[in-house]
């Protein structure tokens, strides 16, 4: 049995590493791999889900070591964060002689990169965006301040080397593949995106009684049209566009309702609502947990996410598109992120926004109104043709096996 020790420095309690990473190794510790993890958490996640986590993992034999996760101060409290995950993993590998270390995103690649040299073993390199990239697109790092200037030249020196040093790399997107072959050839990548699990994920779960149900308990009467956005907001969803878009909506359908179904503040919400002259009578917000979502999702007639779309984004796979999508729900979103230009082009289950404007949203509305109604079978099975957690978790498989048994110059990339 081979034995693989995965590193990420997101915790294993957030909701994002429960679908993108416990629900594959629980699949690949069936197909004859051994994994160890090594993760951040924080404190309050961990404490409320912690133990859970833990009974999972015991129950799949993953061997789990969450470490504290430390925020401040910032760049001091992520070196101190490094440093423990190093020597926590110096730790295990004398006692399991690792054959892989598979690193989710660039701080937990520090520990690989390190492993590597040290002990001569496999490095993947799992990127799941341009790290610094993301940091000076989304202004947390500013590069008129000398010090943030500095450690974002530092990771993108690091990103160099990594990319030439890791034996596999893992894209979210093709377009960040072709990005990354352009300046490294040599690089042997595989793109998996942000998959779901489509028995969850399914329409057919959520029978017409239920879903009154649940719009009864939010106030919807049967006949109010939902546009729903789901997931948090932060740095990169756009609130402010996002809110005009509806106001378009309301417009053209006088019954319409925003539901938000997100752990962000009300408060932030009413605000950007009211501030575009909005009642907040027809804005929702909710916040349930991750089990429940396709359950509240069920009762959408559409939905919308946008994205900045800055040079970073073109690694972003938003996993909400493919929940979207298996729940047969037609989206619409914004232009110039990952693959979701081609997606949506390709499957004809969503609109796709150029401009943050007025126009191209009425433009946009009354296309799905002049259109026949979305067939949410085929756009599930489309779903799980294309983006089933199955899907990603045989290209891991294909991945180690390629990587475990195959010197790495006859590796096959895709």
């Amino acid at each position: 049995m081979k034995s693989i020790l995965y590193i990420l420095y997101d915790g294993l309690t957030e909701s994002l590493a429960q679908s993108q990473v416990l629900s594959y190794l629980k699949f690949l510790t069936t197909e004859g791999f051994q994994f160890t993890v090594i993760s951040c958490e924080k404190q309050d996640k961990y404490h409320k889900s912690g133990e859970d986590i833990r009974k999972v993992c015991k129950e799949h034999s993953i061997d789990w070591h969450p470490l504290i996760y430390h925020k401040t101060p910032p760049i001091l409290s992520t070196l101190f964060d490094i440093n423990r995950m190093k020597r926590k993993a110096e730790a295990l590998f004398q006692e399991k002689k690792f054959d892989a270390v598979h690193c989710r995103s660039y701080i937990a690649a520090f520990v690989g990169s390190h492993l590597k040299s040290k002990y001569n073993c496999k490095f993947i390199f799992d990127i799941r965006g341009f790290f610094a990239d993301e940091r000076v697109d989304g202004d947390i790092w500013k590069l008129e301040n000398p010090v943030y200037n500095a450690v974002y030249n530092f990771f993108k020196k690091k990103e160099a080397i990594w990319f030439n040093e890791a034996d596999y790399t893992v894209s979210l997107t093709y377009n960040a593949a072709k990005h990354i072959r352009k300046s490294y050839p040599a690089a042997n990548i595989s793109v998996i995106p942000c998959c779901v699990n489509t028995a969850d994920f399914n329409y057919l779960e959520f029978p017409p009684n239920l879903k009154s149900n649940i719009r009864n308990s939010l106030g919807l009467s049967e006949d109010a049209f939902v546009l729903m956005y789901h997931g948090s907001i932060g740095t990169w969803y756009l609130l402010q566009e996002m809110m005009g878009f509806f106001k378009i909506v309301k417009s053209k359908i006088p019954n319409s309702k925003f539901f938000f179904l997100s752990k962000e503040e009300v408060g932030y919400i009413h605000e950007e609502a009211m501030s575009q002259g909005l009642d907040i009578e027809d804005i929702i917000v909710k916040s349930v947990p991750f089990d429940s979502v396709p359950k509240y999702l069920s009762i959408a007639d559409a939905s919308v996410f946008f994205i900045k779309p800055v040079f970073s984004k073109q690694a972003s796979s938003p996993t909400k598109l493919a929940e979207l999508l298996s729940m047969g729900i037609p989206v619409f979103t914004n232009s110039g992120v990952g693959d979701v230009d081609s997606i949506i082009e390709e499957s004809g289950f969503g609109y796709l926004i150029k401009k943050f404007e007025e126009s191209h949203y009425n433009q946009a509305v009354e296309k799905f109104l002049g259109s026949k109604r979305f067939d949410k079978e085929n756009m599930h099975r489309y779903t799980v043709e294309n983006f089933d957690s199955s899907i990603g978790a045989d290209r891991y498989r294909e991945i180690y096996k390629a990587l475990l048994s195959t010197p790495k110059h006859e590796l096959i990339t895709g």
